[in-house]
């Protein structure tokens, strides 16, 4: 399997490194550097890695000569999940980095950073997750983009309420809160991910 990540990072190495740099400028200039929600930001622009590795997969019909080179299909999808979550902590170290070099010496808040950086990182997975079942779902790399960020609106404002529900009824705080998301997450991960197994299973190539 680890030969299907490579492959895919080898796809989208262009563009960590522009996003890369685009997150650095956009959450230095552009962000509150109050709040730390750069630490959210940062790895949530790197969930959307895994449609770019779709398109250029759709472009040499990549899926038929692995299928036929005899490479298992749950392989390929559990690759895909594996190098999405691989770019989302290069997010996390910009948003982070970011953090604690526009608050440093002036109220820094070590503690605030992780918990962003471990919500953003949570956010992020969820994130692809759902981007990845999308294109195996709808088979069509350019349709998944739209129909996801439709799906990524009703995915965070869910997450919102459900998270504002969950610490209201458990008073709790950003423990709480955590512990919601990591909950969600993990169950985003586990019925993307059999969803997307049993499309991909099931496609004519």
């Amino acid at each position: 399997m680890m030969s299907l990540v490579k492959k895919d990072l080898a796809l989208v190495k262009g563009g960590i490194i522009w996003l890369g740099l685009f997150a650095a400028v956009f959450c230095f200039l552009f962000i509150d550097r109050s709040n730390y929600v750069m630490c959210i930001v940062a790895p949530v622009l790197f969930s959307s890695l895994a449609s770019t590795s779709f398109a250029w997969d759709d472009q040499c019909q990549w899926n038929v000569f692995a299928v036929s080179s005899g490479i298992d299909r749950k392989e390929i999808v559990r690759s895909k999940y594996v190098s999405s979550a691989l770019v989302i902590p290069i997010g996390a170290v910009i948003g982070a980095v970011i953090a604690v070099a526009v608050t440093f010496g002036d109220g820094l808040d070590l503690a605030s950073i992780a918990v962003n950086t471990l919500t953003g990182i949570v956010l992020s997975v969820v994130i692809f997750s759902i981007g990845i079942c999308v294109n195996y779902v709808t088979g069509n790399s350019i349709r998944a983009q739209y129909l996801s960020i439709i799906i990524l609106m009703v995915s965070v404002i869910a997450l919102v309420s459900g998270t504002v529900f969950a610490n209201s009824l458990l008073g709790g705080g950003m423990a709480v809160i955590l512990a919601f998301l990591v909950a969600v997450m993990a169950v985003v991960v586990l019925v993307t991910y059999r969803i997307s197994c049993d499309r991909f299973l099931k496609r004519d190539l």
